[in-house]
């Protein structure tokens, strides 16, 4: 019975409780054990995001929500079988890795698992549901099986890429994409927000809004522009900065920092 208790611990600390799916934790290092005897073998890792997950889980409940989760993941082990290896890595995210196939096969085995996806509708009691999902790949190939995280950071990166492209896409990691550089440098700087409100490393500036025909426009009108420095002060375009603090849904703070200074700045100097 102890011997029952401890391998249910174990199970249950290592699997989802939902779909009964290793967790991020065990699929890691189900990757490393797999990948480790690197033989001239290539695998392909995907993500897999189910779209609307939020507004599905919100019209059906969490057991809806649930119920969902477990076909979609049925669904992808049928579809891998004893090739594959699944897991959920977040709420409405699984993880797999395609073993012995190329980057060219495991394409094609994701764009079957969309369209399979696809066809088979989510039905809740009366309300039926058209599935899509966004999905990134990442071929393991000989350089990359030394960090396990980093294959994971890739393919986490190109999968908010490839939703940024549109509606049921698929993305193949590519090493030069820009794309994926700039998710990286996003990345990077939502680790810096805190900081660099604590170091008060934000600044407003205004610059003038020139009229065409000044003789018709005869009121002055600016732009008020935020501003950061890095740490030591030098001035650095806020184009990574914004974009990190919008997917931390961090902005109310940044619209609240600017309103008070503009408008203390306003005050100070009538």
């Amino acid at each position: 019975m102890l011997q029952q208790m401890q391998e249910k611990l174990i199970h249950s600390a290592s699997h989802d409780s939902v779909t009964n799916l290793p967790n991020r934790k065990r699929f890691s290092s189900l990757l490393k054990d797999t990948i480790s005897s690197f033989d001239s073998v290539q695998h392909v890792l995907g993500y897999l995001e189910i779209e609307d997950f939020r507004i599905i889980t919100n019209v059906c409940g969490l057991a809806g929500g649930d119920q969902l989760l477990i076909q979609v993941s049925q669904q992808i082990k049928d579809k891998l079988g004893k090739n594959g290896i699944v897991a959920r890595l977040g709420d409405k995210t699984f993880g797999f890795l395609v073993q012995n196939v190329t980057p060219e096969e495991g394409h094609e085995a994701a764009r079957k698992l969309r369209d399979i996806i696809n066809k088979s509708n989510f039905i809740w009691n009366d309300k039926s549901f058209t599935i899509s999902v966004t999905m990134s790949l990442v071929p393991v190939i000989e350089y990359s099986i030394a960090n396990v995280e980093e294959l994971l950071h890739k393919a986490d990166s190109l999968i908010i890429s490839a939703k940024q492209m549109g509606h049921n896409r698929i993305k193949v990691y590519q090493e030069n994409d820009e794309s994926l550089k700039t998710q990286t440098n996003i990345h990077e700087w939502t680790g810096r927000i805190d900081r660099i409100f604590a170091e008060n490393r934000l600044f407003a500036r205004c610059q003038m809004i020139s009229p065409i025909f000044p003789e018709i426009n005869s009121h002055s009108h600016y732009e008020i522009l935020l501003g950061v420095r890095d740490e030591v002060g030098n001035i650095i375009p806020p184009d990574n900065f914004i974009p990190a603090v919008e997917r931390c849904q961090r902005m109310p703070e940044i619209d609240r920092w600017i309103v008070n200074h503009v408008f203390t700045w306003i005050v100070d100097n009538r």
